[in-house]
């Protein structure tokens, strides 16, 4: 049974990559830990949030955004969206991630 929860959708800016590393790190660990071997160093979570701070700020010019689902002032998910960089005209959806502890409830 899946139960849904209440959640804001709005876009994120640079403030929100701290947030969105977190979230991002902990969807990744959760979803595709069995396919990377356990010696593989995963980013540092400095790394990741420079990444998201790169989306967020200079890719923002080019028409990319971050859209964050949030319910109480909490991150829960994330989604980028933004022009097809190899289609114009096309769009094109990327790092979906959504907290692990958030999975089956609709966000």
């Amino acid at each position: 049974m899946m139960v849904g929860v209440y959640v804001v959708v709005r876009l994120a800016d640079r403030r929100s990559a701290r947030a969105l590393a977190a979230v991002h790190r902990a969807a990744a660990h959760a979803g595709y830990a069995h396919i990377f071997p356990p010696d593989a160093p995963p980013p540092t979570y400095e790394e990741d949030v420079a990444r998201w701070d790169h989306w967020l700020g200079r890719d923002w010019e080019r028409g990319r955004r971050a859209h964050v689902a949030v319910t109480g002032g909490r991150v829960l998910g994330v989604v980028l969206s933004g022009p097809d960089p190899e289609e114009p005209g096309a769009g094109h959806l990327a790092r979906l991630y959504v907290d692990h502890a958030w999975w089956g409830r609709g966000i």
